[in-house]
């Protein structure tokens, strides 16, 4: 039983009352899914691109990548080798 609403759960109508809100509530949340959809799809076709701007520049991501590339180039000194 909900008692801030008065609404007896374990009755018929309490029961059709938690369904029909639930339903509305499915409905409400699925317009919304709708809206933003439409609204992303619409922001697209103006040329907005979604999501976080890049931390680096171009220079900045060749660079970065320059140094991966030599890291990886490089032997590894770290793990030493295992003579028996």
């Amino acid at each position: 039983m909900v008692l801030d609403q008065g609404v007896d759960s374990s009755t018929a109508v309490g029961r059709m009352f938690f369904q029909i809100l639930g339903a509305i509530s499915e409905f409400e949340h699925a317009l919304m899914s709708k809206r933003t959809l439409d609204g992303l799809e619409a922001a697209r076709s103006r040329g907005r691109i979604g999501g976080q701007k890049p931390k680096l520049g171009p220079s900045q991501a060749k660079l970065a990548q320059q140094m991966y590339d030599e890291c990886d180039a490089e032997p590894s000194s770290a793990s030493p080798a295992t003579s028996d």
